[in-house]
């Protein structure tokens, strides 16, 4: 992944002369964010041929990916699924009460729900609900593979998923590190114009 950045560096540096400098104002991140998980991502997961994406969230030991999906800001354990039907993609945040209101606000996926934090097992039984409800063949996890930046899913976590799952939808659980390979990779126009703008203000 990160032979792909530098790739990515090098192709936009014959073009730094012309690119301003000027990295003042509001940050662009939010859109652009919203554009990869809207623009990119349905083909991220159809190229990696997965059905849903799942990723845990939770305060001061969150996934690596928090940043990319909307959960940098976590509080209480949360998650954050993606279902995709053909080209169609469709995303919920299961949050807790605490969180509900911001991440409604923030706008960035089509539903937040919460779940009841009196049970220890609510979050898991709330994801594996949707999981199995939205008849996902492959699902992603954040767990396993090369790349650190994919494996933000602890042993507890997986157990955990696992256990509320079933062993029948446990065994269609895969490591995420194909499809966030090829999501990450592509970049949007302003994420390339952007990175001009750094490269000049390098040199």
């Amino acid at each position: 992944m990160r032979r792909l950045f530098l790739a990515s560096v090098l192709a936009a540096a014959p073009l730094v002369a012309q690119a301003p400098t000027d990295f003042t104002g509001p940050s662009p991140w939010p859109e652009i964010r919203r554009e990869r998980i809207t623009r990119l991502l349905p083909q991220a997961m159809r190229e990696a041929n997965v059905d849903a994406w799942v990723t845990f969230l939770r305060e001061n030991a969150n996934d690596p990916l928090a940043l990319h999906v909307g959960g940098e800001n976590a509080g209480s354990p949360a998650a954050v699924l993606f279902v995709r039907n053909d080209n169609r993609l469709r995303s919920v945040m299961i949050s807790g009460f605490g969180e509900a209101i911001a991440l409604r606000e923030l706008g960035l996926h089509d539903s937040v729900v919460v779940y009841d934090r009196n049970s220890s097992t609510a979050l898991m039984d709330a994801v594996a609900s949707r999981l199995r409800a939205s008849g996902a063949r492959r699902i992603a996890i954040n767990s396993g593979g090369s790349e650190n930046v994919t494996d933000g899913l602890s042993y507890t976590q997986r157990i955990a998923l696992e256990r509320a799952l079933g062993a029948e939808w446990a065994a269609r659980l895969v490591p995420s590190e194909e499809l966030v390979e090829l999501w990450l990779q592509v970049k949007l126009p302003t994420e390339v114009e952007i990175m001009r703008r750094a490269a000049a203000l390098t040199a």
